[in-house]
Protein backbone atom coordinates (compact mmCIF):
# COMPACT_ATOMS: atom_id res chain seq x y z
CA UNK A 1 0.00 0.00 0.00
CA UNK A 2 1.28 3.44 -0.93
CA UNK A 3 0.23 6.59 0.88
CA UNK A 4 -0.33 9.61 -1.33
CA UNK A 5 -0.24 13.22 -0.13
CA UNK A 6 -2.11 15.52 -2.49
CA UNK A 7 -3.29 19.10 -2.86
CA UNK A 8 -6.96 19.16 -1.81
CA UNK A 9 -7.77 21.94 -4.29
CA UNK A 10 -6.16 20.54 -7.46
CA UNK A 11 -5.64 16.81 -6.84
CA UNK A 12 -1.94 17.18 -7.68
CA UNK A 13 0.22 14.57 -5.97
CA UNK A 14 2.82 16.18 -3.75
CA UNK A 15 4.47 13.12 -2.19
CA UNK A 16 4.08 9.36 -1.98
CA UNK A 17 5.25 7.15 0.86
CA UNK A 18 5.76 3.43 1.45
CA UNK A 19 7.23 1.72 4.51
CA UNK A 20 9.12 -1.55 4.38
CA UNK A 21 10.77 -3.68 7.03
CA UNK A 22 14.00 -5.52 6.35
CA UNK A 23 12.48 -8.98 6.69
CA UNK A 24 9.46 -8.41 4.43
CA UNK A 25 9.14 -7.68 0.73
CA UNK A 26 5.68 -6.13 0.91
CA UNK A 27 5.02 -2.56 2.08
CA UNK A 28 3.79 -2.23 5.65
CA UNK A 29 0.80 -0.29 6.88
CA UNK A 30 1.60 3.15 8.23
CA UNK A 31 -0.19 4.28 11.36
CA UNK A 32 -2.41 7.34 11.14
CA UNK A 33 0.01 9.05 13.52
CA UNK A 34 2.97 8.34 11.21
CA UNK A 35 1.01 9.57 8.19
CA UNK A 36 0.13 12.79 9.98
CA UNK A 37 3.80 13.23 10.98
CA UNK A 38 4.76 13.00 7.31
CA UNK A 39 2.04 15.48 6.42
CA UNK A 40 3.26 17.94 9.06
CA UNK A 41 6.66 18.18 7.33
CA UNK A 42 5.09 20.09 4.45
CA UNK A 43 4.33 23.77 4.57
CA UNK A 44 0.64 24.66 4.58
CA UNK A 45 -0.31 21.10 5.58
CA UNK A 46 -3.98 22.13 5.84
CA UNK A 47 -4.12 22.19 2.02
CA UNK A 48 -2.96 18.56 1.80
CA UNK A 49 -4.97 15.37 2.00
CA UNK A 50 -3.88 11.75 2.42
CA UNK A 51 -5.20 8.75 0.54
CA UNK A 52 -3.96 5.20 -0.04
CA UNK A 53 -3.54 3.29 -3.27
CA UNK A 54 -2.39 -0.10 -4.49
CA UNK A 55 -1.94 1.30 -8.02
CA UNK A 56 1.62 0.62 -9.19
CA UNK A 57 3.97 3.52 -9.76
CA UNK A 58 3.92 4.62 -13.40
CA UNK A 59 6.77 6.14 -15.38
CA UNK A 60 6.26 9.85 -16.01
CA UNK A 61 6.99 9.08 -19.66
CA UNK A 62 3.83 6.97 -19.83
CA UNK A 63 1.32 8.86 -17.70
CA UNK A 64 0.64 11.42 -15.05
CA UNK A 65 -1.18 10.63 -11.84
CA UNK A 66 -3.45 12.72 -9.65
CA UNK A 67 -6.16 12.26 -7.05
CA UNK A 68 -9.81 12.50 -8.08
CA UNK A 69 -11.16 15.00 -5.57
CA UNK A 70 -14.69 13.58 -5.67
CA UNK A 71 -13.65 10.00 -4.86
CA UNK A 72 -10.24 10.41 -3.19
CA UNK A 73 -8.82 7.75 -5.51
CA UNK A 74 -5.58 7.94 -7.46
CA UNK A 75 -6.17 8.10 -11.21
CA UNK A 76 -3.76 7.61 -14.08
CA UNK A 77 -3.84 9.90 -17.11
CA UNK A 78 -2.01 8.26 -20.04
CA UNK A 79 0.23 10.49 -22.13
CA UNK A 80 0.10 8.16 -25.13
CA UNK A 81 -2.39 9.22 -27.79
CA UNK A 82 -1.21 7.76 -31.11
CA UNK A 83 -2.17 4.26 -32.34
CA UNK A 84 1.35 2.79 -32.09
CA UNK A 85 1.77 4.17 -28.58
CA UNK A 86 -1.56 2.66 -27.50
CA UNK A 87 -0.54 -0.74 -28.92
CA UNK A 88 2.79 -0.61 -27.08
CA UNK A 89 1.05 0.40 -23.85
CA UNK A 90 -1.39 -2.51 -24.21
CA UNK A 91 1.47 -4.96 -24.87
CA UNK A 92 3.28 -3.64 -21.79
CA UNK A 93 0.11 -3.99 -19.67
CA UNK A 94 -0.37 -7.62 -20.82
CA UNK A 95 3.26 -8.42 -20.05
CA UNK A 96 2.86 -7.08 -16.51
CA UNK A 97 -0.34 -9.07 -16.01
CA UNK A 98 1.40 -12.29 -17.05
CA UNK A 99 4.06 -11.83 -14.37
Amino acid sequence: MRYVLYDKTTGAIVHTHQSFTLDKEQPQEVTEEDARAILSRFGDADRLGITRTAMPVVSSREATMSVDLSTGEVVKHPLVTDALGRQLAELHRRTLEEK
